[in-house]
């Protein structure tokens, strides 16, 4: 529990979770270059492209 890296890790998640259109207006490129930001996106176009194709298969 007194892990520095795993009370760092803990400190620093809330504060991107709660505002991240703050952040995002504040840094474009910080913001695109977040890996949960870039894992979101790719979600979002993977579900995207499943539903398109699923579209077009009825």
């Amino acid at each position: 529990m007194d892990c520095p890296a795993a009370s760092a890790r803990l400190s620093f998640t809330p504060a991107k979770t709660v505002s991240p259109s703050q952040d995002g207006s504040a840094s474009p490129a910080g913001a695109r270059l977040d890996p949960q930001a870039s894992l979101d996106t790719s979600f979002r176009l993977t579900w995207a492209r499943q539903y398109h194709d699923s579209s077009i298969r009825r």
